[in-house]
């Protein structure tokens, strides 16, 4: 099962995924008779005050859930190869906002391959674990006017991250939509049982 979950900043997305991976995670542990194993993959690179803070916010909103956090900034692929996860596994990968923008900018990334890098990554995660949920945003609708000589960047950046957005889209089974802290499905919207 992979879904996608998209919203705009602070709509409440991550609040949603987190409560979505962890219900699917006790439904198929309880089928499985065993506790599975929960994943938080981590893209976000920390940077300064700002994403610092972004990251203690998101650590004490799952803490107690059972998450084992990985801080996989780039290269997912090569990660999962080199450490296949177990069996079974349920991951929540936040976001994918940060992995294109680390796979686009970092000196280790991608760079021109990024599209193909992030989606190949989810999709290996998605063949090789029971339940994906994966966190995007919405960053089409909010950005600012852009400063001068940069507005050729971020529409490249937008238009790589759309690109991305829409390919996992088409293999989810389901997608959904956070407006205001309400999840509004846009594909799929069946539940595990």
């Amino acid at each position: 099962m992979l879904e996608l979950v998209t919203g705009g900043s602070g709509s409440g997305k991550s609040g949603y995924a987190e409560e979505h991976i962890c219900r699917q995670h006790r439904i198929l542990s309880r089928k499985a008779g065993k506790p599975l194993p929960l994943f938080y993959i981590a893209a976000m690179i920390p940077r300064g005050e700002e994403t610092e803070k972004k990251i203690r916010k998101h650590r004490d909103a799952r803490a107690g859930k059972g998450f084992q956090t990985l801080e996989w900034h780039l290269d997912i692929r090569g990660r999962l190869k080199a450490h296949p996860m177990p069996e079974g596994a349920c991951v929540l990968l936040e976001c994918l906002s940060n992995l294109t923008a680390n796979e686009l900018y970092e000196p280790q990334g991608a760079k021109d391959a990024a599209a193909e890098e992030v989606t190949e990554a989810v999709c290996m995660l998605d063949k090789h674990c029971a339940a994906v949920t994966v966190v995007t945003n919405e960053v089409f609708s909010e950005s600012s006017p852009c400063v001068q000589g940069q507005e050729d960047e971020m529409g490249r950046y937008k238009g790589i991250l759309g690109e991305i957005n829409r390919r996992i889209a088409a293999r989810a089974d389901q997608v959904t939509e956070v407006v205001c802290g309400i999840p509004c499905a846009r594909k799929g919207g069946g539940k595990l049982n």
